[in-house]
């Protein structure tokens, strides 16, 4: 396969994430979002942007990475990522893809 693109997760429905393991921020906006749902309320605004809109994830916050490299064969699709390019807090890496983009 041969490198014939740097890709962002912006394209094609692609996204290309290093997770950051909770932290002691992490729990604690977690614990507000969780009584707000138990509430039946809105999280308030700081704890919904942390989230990104979203519901929490239990292995940490995503963190878009932005050197991926797109690579294609005569009949292969791949991704590559550089070993120092992932952030060294970095516990997993995640690639998504949302066909519907």
């Amino acid at each position: 396969m041969e490198a014939v693109d740097e890709i962002t997760s912006s394209k094609d429905g692609y996204g290309f994430y290093a997770i950051r393991p909770p932290d002691a921020k992490f729990r604690k906006m977690k614990a507000v979002y969780d009584a707000c749902k138990v509430a039946d309320v809105d999280p308030p605004d700081d704890v919904d942007e942390f989230f990104d809109g979203d519901e929490p994830d239990p292995a940490g916050t995503q963190v878009e990475m932005e050197k991926v490299q797109l690579l294609e064969g005569e009949y292969e699709l791949g991704f590559q990522v550089a070993v120092k390019d992932i952030p060294k807090w970095a516990t997993h890496i995640r690639f998504v893809h949302r066909p519907d983009c």
